[in-house]
């Protein structure tokens, strides 16, 4: 990777399966929304639409559906990705229960429910904060985000902002949310990314949503997370996983 944590890759998927992708799931995001104006934070998860599992309101995320069309994106993404993976990770498999597909939304359009991410590390996912305050490094998950946005993001759409030289080490909540914390003092990037880029992240790369008063325009993107199989923590051992080819 070019940067510390991250690194952007052109036109890593065809723009015509984003399009094909975005057609199949417009009716199931939009029913899932609907469910929730009508149905309410409570009950939305027994009222989705065939496909979708799992809906966390606040990020306006879905579980990603496993149709034709997103292992379509998968595939493309596959090719392109794994020697890097293969180097990477060792035994690199694809998190689906950390797959999703998410939207985020313009000051001016965003629904009550919904909330830009704050600052945190992927490679936290599952952390027991509360039962685990020591800061060690092998709590990180050895993690992978590809993030594609399906639209172009950053500049009328919400993107997401990077901490450049992201620590190595697991910050707790305390920490992250500290405005004093040493790592404040650290430079940021906000990307800006066409449709079809893709945004590769490490574990610990810190980053938040990045999103500003002036934009006008909703984005979706989908995010895909790979980690090594030979090192999964216990926290992910019953999640489902894909292979990748060598």
């Amino acid at each position: 990777m070019s940067k510390p944590c991250f690194n952007i890759i052109q036109q890593a998927v065809c723009t015509e399966l984003l399009l094909a992708y975005k057609q199949s799931v417009r009716r199931s995001q939009l029913s899932a929304l609907e469910a929730l104006a009508e149905f309410g934070l409570a009950d939305v998860g027994a009222n989705l639409p065939p496909g979708i599992t799992r809906f966390a309101a606040t990020a306006a995320s879905m579980n990603v559906d496993i149709s034709p069309q997103w292992r379509s994106i998968f595939d493309d993404i596959e090719q392109r990705l794994a020697p890097f993976l293969y180097e990477t990770l060792r035994e690199p498999v694809c998190d689906l229960d950390l797959c999703w597909l998410r939207t985020q939304f313009p000051p001016s359009q965003r629904p009550a429910y919904q909330t830009p991410h704050s600052w945190h590390q992927d490679g936290a996912c599952g952390v027991d904060f509360m039962a685990n305050s020591t800061n060690t490094s092998g709590s990180l998950a050895h993690m992978l985000t590809a993030w594609v946005p399906l639209e172009s993001c950053g500049l009328n759409a919400p993107s997401i902002e990077l901490l450049v030289d992201s620590p190595s080490e697991l910050l707790t909540p305390e920490q992250l949310n500290n405005p004093k914390a040493s790592w404040r003092k650290l430079p940021t990037e906000a990307v800006q990314l066409n449709a079809g880029d893709l945004l590769l992240m490490a574990g610990h790369c810190v980053h938040r949503t990045h999103v500003a008063d002036d934009m006008t325009q909703a984005r979706n993107c989908i995010e895909f997370r790979f980690l090594d199989q030979a090192s999964l923590p216990d926290r992910f051992r019953k999640h489902q996983f894909v292979r990748l080819k060598q």
